[in-house]
């Protein structure tokens, strides 16, 4: 992880990378440093530039409003407490701190030396907080669609999502469901015994199948360490490697829960890796004048999502899968 900033020579063609790997060139190049710009670099110059903590407040609400809108259509039978659960798994700070990551954000972050120092690169709070900077300065530079394609690329898939709420709701029979399924076996649970003072012991316990120690877990009594044990064993078996790329998610989720949607197909790999060729050759040039709607009919300009949101981004989960 870089343990520095970017030097101002260097920052115009980091800046060009940045949007060509996101999927969005910006017609305001200001809101884009903006949102790069945490608080503690800023007190640190001699003029201090703005930061991005006033378009953090405004891309936690675009945020919000687009999984919300995007929830309701793709969970037309789930109820508000439903809702409101996946909304919150994904919009907490590990989900918008891994939303920057995928985008390459944390590497280009601008930080005050103390917070180099502490590790705040790699805080999972700055970087949520971090995208939705971001997420805000797209809104502002492009509007709410432009945000709304750069959101839906990154994230899971909404059924990953839901057997993870059934993990957390219902942990020792999730995997004893899982377990039977595909490995036709049950899970035992075995007792390690206790530690720390009467008043206040913590119990672990053991899960395992045959002679396979799956996990361990520890909790207030016996209950919650086998909770917390099999919560464990289903991290541990069902690995988020297992989740499919991005370009089937979406193909699946169309299919499988809604099958209308006006949301945009993302392109496949191919596709991507040209548009961002494109807008690289382009970069040179200046954009030609935006439409009426203040958006560039000409994929790649300033101002417009690239062909597909999150273009260098994709290109390398397309290589993986």
């Amino acid at each position: 992880m870089k343990n520095f900033n970017i030097k101002k020579s260097e920052l115009p063609s980091i800046l060009q990378a940045v949007q060509i790997h996101c999927g969005y060139l910006f017609r305001n190049r200001a809101l884009l440093e903006e949102s790069l710009t945490h608080p503690s670099y800023a007190v640190e110059q001699a003029q201090p530039p703005p930061h991005n903590q006033r378009l953090e407040f405004l891309g936690d609400s675009v945020l919000q409003i687009i999984l919300s809108e995007y929830l309701y259509e793709h969970l037309p039978y789930a109820q508000e407490g439903l809702l409101t659960k996946v909304r919150s798994m994904l919009a907490n700070e590990s989900a918008t701190a891994g939303y920057a990551r995928q985008l390459g954000l944390d590497t280009v972050l601008l930080l005050g030396r103390g917070e180099i120092l502490n590790g705040g690169r790699e805080r999972p709070s700055i970087l949520g907080d971090l995208f939705e900077a971001f997420l805000g300065a797209v809104y502002l530079d492009g509007g709410l669609q432009a945000a709304r394609n750069l959101c839906l690329a990154l994230l899971p898939d909404i059924n990953a999502c839901l057997e993870r709420l059934t993990f957390e709701d219902n942990p020792k029979g999730a995997l004893q469901e899982y377990c039977q399924t595909h490995l036709q076996q049950k899970p035992v649970y075995e007792r390690l015994g206790a530690t720390g003072p009467q008043h206040k012991q913590v119990f672990e316990v053991k899960v395992c199948i045959g002679q396979r120690e799956l996990a361990r877990g520890q909790g207030r009594n016996n209950r919650l360490a086998e909770r917390a044990a099999a919560l464990k064993a289903l991290e541990t078996l069902i690995s988020s490697a297992d989740a499919p790329p991005m370009p089937q998610f979406y193909k699946e989720v169309e299919t499988e829960i809604v099958e209308t949607t006006n949301h945009a197909e993302p392109t496949p790999p191919k596709r991507r890796r040209k548009a961002a060729k494109d807008v690289s050759e382009a970069s040179g040039t200046s954009a030609s004048s935006a439409g009426e709607d203040g958006v560039s009919p000409i994929s790649g300009q300033e101002g417009h999502a690239l062909e597909d949101s999150s273009a260098g981004m994709q290109e390398k989960k397309g290589k993986s899968s």
